[in-house]
């Protein structure tokens, strides 16, 4: 039998490096972990160019033959190393990121700027739960990034996850924009696709981009709290805007 790879592998180094944000850019790949979103991304297409799973771990094993995969064994130091979690969770997977672009036919929910990868996991779900495409611009988290996947628990694997250089990409759609206060309530607009702009919570959207966008809306709120977690508040949005399509 081969031995397993242990942490100082030259394999399990060159993986653990995709935890860094740039080393997932230059190579065009990322890592994901745990059974649900493996059978994810084999399950609607994604490439997958290996799996780690330690040998004792025969529930990670049995997914792998499930999907017709091999698994590299690994020792737990290892496994440690290439996992983004404090208690790793097998089988972990090198994943291809796709290259994509918007589709123009569909709505989009653009990360203007959100800086914590849960929120971008959360909306990237929240779009593929009602068939929006989802944008990023430069300066948002990485949307490929562990976490991110973790959060979007399987959501990448059922949408669109392309970049938006600017407003100007998005003269396809209506340009809806989020405020915390002063924008009109959350209503679809009739016969067309749009683009819904979330903005980070500290922050919230430029005043430049706002002066682009043809709507402004906000989500009223009469118990006094000043705003919603980011993927809270898109996620209100987005049912809202989506009711004309149910």
């Amino acid at each position: 039998m081969t031995p397993a790879l242990g942490a100082r592998n030259p394999r399990i180094v060159e993986t653990a490096r995709l935890h860094r944000t740039a080393e997932r850019r230059r190579r065009g790949q990322t890592l994901i972990e745990g059974p649900h979103l493996l059978y994810e991304a084999v399950a609607t297409g994604a490439e997958v160019t290996a799996v780690f799973a330690l040998e004792g771990d025969a529930a990670s094993r049995a997914r792998c033959a499930e999907l017709g995969l091999t698994p590299t064994i690994v020792t737990e130091g290892a496994l440690t190393r290439i996992s983004d979690t404090d208690t790793p969770r097998g089988p972990v997977a090198i994943l291809e990121i796709p290259d994509q672009t918007l589709p123009r036919d569909r709505p989009v929910l653009v990360a203007w700027g959100i800086s914590d990868p849960g929120n971008m996991g959360t909306l990237i779900r929240t779009a593929a739960g009602f068939g929006w495409s989802v944008g990023h611009t430069t300066g948002t988290t990485d949307p490929w990034s562990p976490k991110a996947l973790r959060s979007g628990a399987g959501g990448h694997f059922r949408t669109i996850v392309a970049p938006v250089s600017g407003v100007e990409d998005l003269v396809s759609w209506t340009i809806v924009a989020s405020v915390p206060r002063g924008g009109e309530a959350p209503e679809p607009v009739p016969g067309e696709r749009v683009a819904l702009l979330i903005g980070d919570e500290a922050a919230g959207l430029p005043a430049d981009v706002i002066e682009h966008c043809q709507k402004k809306v906000s989500i009223a709120m009469p118990g006094g709290i000043e705003s919603l977690n980011a993927g809270v508040a898109a996620g209100i949005l987005v049912y809202e805007l989506s009711r004309g399509d149910r």
